[in-house]
């Protein structure tokens, strides 16, 4: 397995002095869970999602560990003390595209540019490797990611419903060239 750590520095908070984000891959026997399981219940507590919700960023995480090739891949987890407080991934989807995903920050981390550090360090892999197109899925009630996406470059290409997950939602498919 390949890791690589860095340092967030955080500053006037009662947590600790620094967050390391741990850059792995592939992911260690269990980071799948913790990351279904952040998704599931923040989520479900900001947004009112369901277990289908849950289901679906289990299912998309099964379906990338049990591609054959992996090698591309990269996962960013943040932790503090061994506890999960933010994800991101690059997905290599062939041809020179790439989906980001899985970005998230625990709500008590996300004053200090967690998610800005683990989106810019994701698309900074994602620019420096054989990959000429990114693209990611969100939803319009996701402003600030939205925000942050389409000033990195991302376009909109795609608008659909989504109303499995307990709420009535709009999805979005944005890209950027590299």
């Amino acid at each position: 397995m390949n890791t690589e750590n860095c340092q967030l520095d955080q500053a006037k908070t009662e947590s600790p002095d620094r967050i390391t984000i741990t850059v792995k891959n592939p992911l260690d026997a269990g980071d799948a869970g913790r990351m279904i399981a952040m998704h599931g219940i923040i989520y479900k507590n900001e947004c009112g999602y369901n277990q289908v919700f849950e289901g679906y960023v289990c299912h998309t995480l099964f379906e990338v560990l049990t591609k054959k090739e992996t090698a591309l891949d990269r996962y960013w987890l943040a932790e503090v003390n061994g506890e999960l407080v933010g994800s991101a991934a690059i997905i290599d989807r062939g041809a020179g595209v790439c989906q980001f995903r899985w970005l998230l920050v625990a709500p008590e981390y996300r004053r200090f540019g967690l998610g800005r550090q683990l989106f810019q360090k994701a698309l900074a892999y994602a620019a420096s490797g054989p990959f000429d197109t990114i693209y990611l899925e969100t939803t319009t009630e996701q402003v600030q990611a939205v925000r942050m996406y389409q000033n990195a470059g991302f376009v909109e290409m795609e608008r659909y419903e989504i109303r499995d997950w307990g709420v009535a939602l709009i999805g979005l498919t944005m890209e950027k060239k590299l």
